[in-house]
């Protein structure tokens, strides 16, 4: 038996539920299970051999996971259609089982994004009757084995007019997949 606990690290809290993939040495997917929550302790029953553990943290429904038959360990978790990102973590650990012993696994959640929580542009001159401010290039997706992939992901965010003054600004905030390199904000 494998049982497995998650944990996040840098004393966040995980986001739950998370979702995992087991794959043997072949890199197949063998099994999936889903913890709803920190009481559940999924266990596996499982074979002697290694297996790599994924897990993916994030607001059910939010993006489209694969089952276990088409799962991979490069399988492209993207949005579900009308959805936007919002907090994502993933964790990976590899683990040997030897016949006949139970193992305990204990995976690191680690957060895939970053938040944007305000954007205020002062001295925006007065004839201006909209701004919108651009951010990119950040990456498009995330992998289900936790790396980032496709380097033209953008996000955009409009501002509004704060009363009489020159000032812009949106509290909205925004879950943001990692920018490339250093990215460009246009305004």
């Amino acid at each position: 038996h494998l049982r497995i606990v998650t944990r996040a690290e840098n004393e966040a809290t995980v986001l739950y539920p998370v979702s995992l993939y087991v794959f043997n040495s072949q890199d197949v997917c063998v099994a999936t299970q889903t913890i709803t929550d920190n009481k559940s302790e999924p266990n596996f029953l499982l074979t002697e051999g290694t297996y790599d553990v994924y897990a993916v943290g994030v607001d059910e429904g939010r993006l489209n996971l694969p089952s276990k038959n088409n799962a991979t360990k490069t399988t492209v978790l993207s949005l579900n259609s009308g959805k936007l990102m919002d907090d994502l973590m993933t964790a990976h650990s590899t683990v040997t089982l030897v016949d006949g012993e139970d193992a305990q696994l204990s995976l690191g959640m680690q957060r895939q994004v970053v938040q944007l929580k305000s954007v205020t542009i002062s001295k925006v001159p007065s004839e201006v009757s909209a701004v919108e401010v651009s951010l990119s290039p950040l990456y498009e997706n995330i992998l289900l084995n936790g790396t980032p992939s496709g380097d033209n992901g953008s996000h955009t965010v409009t501002l509004t007019k704060q009363d009489a003054t020159r000032t812009w600004k949106t509290t909205q905030e925004s879950y943001l997949l990692p920018a490339i390199g250093y990215p460009t904000i246009k305004v």
